[in-house]
């Protein structure tokens, strides 16, 4: 009787689904952005009611901000989801970089002007001060399009623990949506994880309504037998 309720035990626990742990998770308004101590501003926008308005910048593919989500620590499969709702404030030119970095890598899928959602890869360059985005070249694939005017964007990314690529899980804008796209880098899930968001030419201006990010690390497999 003994034996049977300790395999029962046992089967339960090795047909338990695995879950995972919510790391972080946190709305914020553009205006809110200005006041959170992990988020740091650049380029020196405006906050316009609940927005926060980026019309005089400097740098070309230039951070307008960096939000440090995940410190230095031993991490398991991360995956990561991000909402963001942002305006063209200057008409259809909207190139905005979505960007998740360990601090040097850089994966950034971008809005671009005519309802093009782009991938991208690369390194973070410039300064602590002044970040830019590196593009490398390669990697590059256009993966949704003729999306029209600018609608809040959902992606999720896969970002493996074993030093494997990124997997862009979804984005979704609009009413249409892609799954499944491998980049071509990896982040070193270890050294921490960085959300940026990188402008394009300087002419081109931005309104930053809302940004939603979540963290969550997928539970160790058991070892076999365990």
């Amino acid at each position: 009787m003994k034996q049977a309720i300790l395999a029962a035990v046992a089967s339960l626990i090795l047909c338990a689904p695995s879950h995972a742990a919510v790391l972080f998770s946190q709305t914020l308004t553009g205006a809110g952005l200005q006041g959170d101590s992990k988020v740091t501003i650049f380029e020196n926008p405006t906050p316009n009611g609940t927005s926060l308005d980026y019309t005089g910048r400097s740098t070309t593919r230039g951070a307008l901000l960096r939000w440090d989500v995940l410190g230095a620590s031993s991490y398991n499969d991360l995956t990561v989801t991000i909402q963001i709702d942002h305006t063209a404030l200057n008409g259809p030119d909207n190139d905005l970089f979505i960007g998740i970095s360990d601090g040097v890598n850089v994966v950034a899928p971008t809005r671009t002007d005519g309802g093009t959602i782009r991938t991208y890869d690369g390194t973070v360059g410039g300064t602590p001060a002044a970040p830019t985005l590196a593009l490398d070249g390669t990697g590059v694939s256009d993966i949704l399009g003729s999306l029209g005017s600018v609608d809040p964007i959902t992606l999720s990314f896969l970002l493996p623990s074993d030093g494997s690529n990124t997997t862009l899980l979804s984005v979704e804008e609009n009413g249409s949506s892609v799954s499944n796209v491998v980049l071509d880098r990896a982040l070193t899930v270890d050294d921490g994880l960085q959300f940026f968001l990188f402008g394009d030419n300087v002419s081109e201006q931005y309104a930053i309504n809302s940004i939603s990010i979540t963290v969550a690390e997928a539970d160790p497999v058991p070892a076999p037998g365990a």
